[in-house]
């Protein structure tokens, strides 16, 4: 990751999924590469086992490796997943400054992400990746496991973004570091969890559309009791630097 000069008044939480990539790496990889009727029975399966989502894509990669899927197939996949609009470049503005701490917090794994920020050469742009970890066992079969264990009753067992935001700021708080506002962006549900931990200092953006704009938008009147932070929302990566110039004044070129 980066190792530029830093003065970290900023902290920047991202999803991946539907946030940096256009594509849910998960469902991506496996309607790639499987027969539909695979990918249809591997669905009907988690409805009636009622397995957690890295149950279901541990069962996704055993079908993987079942139908002779290959790494390299794989890694091809994600070298072909296309970055959302404009979201390359507000990674490497951001990157660019000494203000900015850029983490990614994603439900995918690490070997999707790091093969997809590579390929698009923004690695060097994003200090710190929370997800799950995985690697290719010595069959050739990819293999994944939770982040983290917690105690959060709305979150997926094997992470919760709310606890992962907590962590790193006690973190920084115990190297005598505070950020001056953070600003999370995401899509999903649970990216709605680390939201309530936010100060009216700070910005959500939920991209326009998905899950997290719809829940924020559902609270309707509540919404001030439950978060205090800014409500931004957003469709491409220029609307964020937009965004980001006018919250923090800063040019972002």
């Amino acid at each position: 990751m980066t190792s530029k000069v830093r003065a970290d008044r900023f902290l920047v939480v991202i999803d991946f999924d539907h946030t940096i990539t256009s594509e849910n790496t998960d469902t991506w990889v496996l309607e790639s590469l499987l027969p539909g009727e695979t990918v249809k029975e591997l669905r009907s399966q988690r409805q009636s086992e009622e397995l957690a989502w890295q149950q279901f894509m541990n069962k996704g990669f055993q079908a993987l490796h079942a139908h002779k899927i290959s790494q390299d197939q794989i890694l091809q996949v994600m070298q072909n997943t296309p970055i959302l609009t404009g979201f390359d470049r507000f990674l490497k503005v951001l990157g660019n400054s000494e203000d900015f701490r850029v983490a990614i917090a994603s439900d995918s794994n690490s070997i999707f992400i790091d093969t997809i920020l590579k390929n698009h050469n923004l690695e060097i742009h994003v200090d710190e990746v929370f997800t799950n970890p995985a690697h290719f066992d010595g069959e050739g079969r990819l293999c994944l496991f939770p982040h983290h264990s917690h105690s959060c009753p709305t979150c997926e067992p094997n992470i919760c973004k709310q606890e992962i935001l907590k962590t790193h700021l006690q973190r920084e708080e115990d190297r005598g570091h505070k950020y001056e506002r953070i600003f999370v962006i995401g899509d999903g549900g649970n990216d709605f969890c680390p939201c309530k931990l936010l100060r009216g200092t700070d910005c959500v953006f939920p991209r326009r559309g998905y899950r997290l704009m719809r829940t924020i938008d559902a609270l309707g009147s509540e919404a001030a009791k439950v978060l205090e932070a800014e409500v931004i929302p957003w469709e491409t990566g220029e609307d964020l630097l937009t965004s980001f110039r006018v919250a923090t004044g800063q040019t972002l070129e």
